[in-house]
């Protein structure tokens, strides 16, 4: 098993609190082997509550890690899903 301290970054979380407050987001780690793969769930990070700026400095398993296969990372507030990011980790 493959382990590794991954920073996670996110700037300018959109105000999405049904209170009027910031939000709490968390990210989704997914494997995805090829193009058309299916996504895997991996790691879910923890929530960060009511910021516009995350950071997540957690240590994260690999699971079967496989050189050459795709992350993606799926952001999520306490609401709604941001957006995917797309990465390979080559090792």
């Amino acid at each position: 098993m493959f382990k590794s301290i991954l920073a996670l970054l996110c700037r300018n979380v959109p105000k999405m609190d049904t209170f009027g407050g910031a939000s709490d987001p968390y990210v989704e780690c997914f494997w995805r082997k090829g193009k058309d793969g299916n996504d895997t769930l991996f790691y879910t990070t923890k929530v960060i509550d009511d910021v516009e700026n995350a950071d997540w400095d957690e240590t994260i398993e690999f699971p079967n890690y496989q050189k050459g296969a795709d992350q993606v990372y799926n952001i999520h507030t306490n609401t709604k899903y941001i957006q995917s990011v797309f990465t390979s980790l080559h090792r």
